[in-house]
């Protein structure tokens, strides 16, 4: 059989395989807020750029519930894409171990099994390279153009990726100084039109929200360094990347350092390389995760590592090996953790019938973080139709907003009236709809540690069940007659 067609058939199955673990899993709770954001167009979210939950809402429109076998669709094409940029780089022979390589790496086969910006980024990313490459060699305006559709609709899902097309401005302009040749410009200009395109809205969206979600730090908390949890990030990107593919990314990496001098591509690497790995570290020093970014790195770094690996077949075995048997747990542990949610949603909803002819105004629902409001809203989605703007499961009370749920209606807000709604408070006229309604409140705390902002909001709390014993429990509550928070 000829290597091309077992890369073919490799592709294939794996492929096969994904499309099955996402059709016999449930949602993240992240791809569940996605879904959520996806209802409610925005030109940005507090998490980013639109895109993802764009891509969510038309996949859904396009394959209904099954919009979440778009992330094995997204692999493939990652593959590919980094299969053309590899093949441009050192050969077809070494490009195939590369791919072959990536599509083992614990991280790659995450998020091929979770919808999410990681994928889409990466494939865009590297094809923006690839037709950088391409415009760069050949001075032709086609794959200027290609390059700025893909680094355009990159910034659709990250704002990331507009570092990359900088850092891609300047080896342009240096290279044509190397050669003693004109600056193309336009090619240039054609890029940075189009990212502007998407990104303007973006930057007005978050103009209007004070800059909070795209600055949601202080650049103090930014520069202090976290050593504890830096050195738990650390260990987890060596398992998510692999030890062996971490190590022989960055020795590619300095290997393509060494050839600066002598090599364009060796350049082209080094430079497209950089930021992710900058962005890593800094994760890594920040104490956050960095699997997600080191992850950008291996289109352009594998493809020299196969090179330097390929004649040691220890080696190339064993880097394969690792991976692989890295892949299995880890990707079976990033399922899992959707595992129940559905059950609860089911129990919910028997709930919601049973009392719906005993409650004063409908039950309305709560949940104790947004993970869990996203996950039980989503299962909810055929049952519940929220008043225009509001979400079907509400975020508990709280100061801190980490979501987009801070900026959609909550249960505690009041809202402006004709007339005061109290004799006392002539000056205050708004209401709150939701007082002395009935809630039910899932969260993860036992009873007897129930939070303020719920047992100190309802007239009575009234233990109902706990869901999911066999891991991180969940507990349900009956909260009667809301009445707001006391000052």
């Amino acid at each position: 059989m000829k290597t091309r067609n077992a890369l073919i058939l490799f592709l294939l199955g794996t492929l096969a395989v994904r499309l099955w673990l996402v059709w016999a899993s449930e949602p993240s709770v992240q791809e569940a807020y996605y879904f959520l954001c996806g209802e409610r167009p925005e030109a940005a979210y507090f998490d980013g750029p639109s895109g993802t939950a764009r891509m969510v809402s038309l996949a859904s429109s396009v394959l209904g519930d099954n919009w979440r076998l778009i992330a094995p669709l997204w692999s493939l094409a990652a593959s590919l894409v980094c299969l053309w940029l590899a093949t441009a780089m050192i050969g077809p022979q070494s490009a195939l171990l590369a791919i072959i390589w990536l599509n083992l790496v614990p991280a790659f086969n995450i998020v091929s099994l979770r919808v999410g910006p990681e994928l889409p980024m990466l494939t865009l990313c590297t094809l923006g390279i690839a037709c950088f490459w391409k415009a760069l060699r050949l001075a032709g305006w086609i794959w200027w153009v290609a390059a700025a559709g893909a680094f355009a609709t990159a910034a659709l899902f990250s704002y990331w990726s507009i570092l990359l097309a900088a850092i891609l401005t300047l080896f342009a302009i240096s290279e044509s100084r190397r050669h003693e040749r004109a600056s193309p410009w336009a090619g240039l200009v054609i890029i940075w039109l189009a990212i502007a395109l998407i990104w303007v809205p973006a930057l007005i969206w978050n103009s209007w929200h004070a800059w909070i979600p795209m600055f949601p730090v202080t650049l103090k908390s930014l520069l202090s360094p976290k050593w504890v949890a830096g050195s738990s990030e650390l260990l987890a990107l060596l398992l998510a990347i692999s030890p062996f593919v971490a190590y022989g990314a960055i020795r590619a990496w300095f290997a393509s350092a060494g050839q600066i001098a002598q090599s364009q591509m060796s350049r082209l690497a080094f430079i497209s390389a950089l930021p992710f790995l900058f962005l890593a570290l800094f994760s890594i020093y920040h104490g956050s995760p960095a699997s997600a970014f080191f992850l950008l790195t291996l289109p352009v770094l594998l493809p020299g590592l196969a090179a330097l690996w390929r004649r040691s077949q220890m080696l190339t075995a064993v880097t394969a090996l690792v991976a692989a048997g890295l892949t299995w747990p880890l990707a079976h542990q990033a399922l899992s953790t959707s595992d129940g949610f559905e059950d609860v949603a089911e129990h919910i909803r028997q709930l919601e019938e049973g009392l719906r002819a005993d409650v004063p105004g409908g039950l309305f629902l709560i949940a104790g973080d947004d993970g869990l409001a996203s996950a039980v809203s989503y299962h909810l989605r055929h049952d519940i139709i929220p008043p225009d703007g509001h979400p079907r499961v509400y975020v508990r009370e709280s100061q801190a907003g980490q979501s987009q749920f801070a900026f959609w209606p909550s249960y505690e807000a009041f809202v402006s009236a004709e007339k005061a709604p109290n004799q006392y408070f002539e000056e205050q006229k708004a209401v709150n709809p939701f007082i002395g309604r009935y809630a039910l409140y899932v969260g993860r705390e036992q009873p007897g540690k129930l939070p303020q902002a719920i047992s100190g909001a309802f007239s009575e709390v009234q233990f109902v069940r706990k869901m999911l014993p066999g891991k991180d429990p969940l507990y349900i509550y009956l909260c009667l007659e809301y009445q707001t928070l006391p000052l």
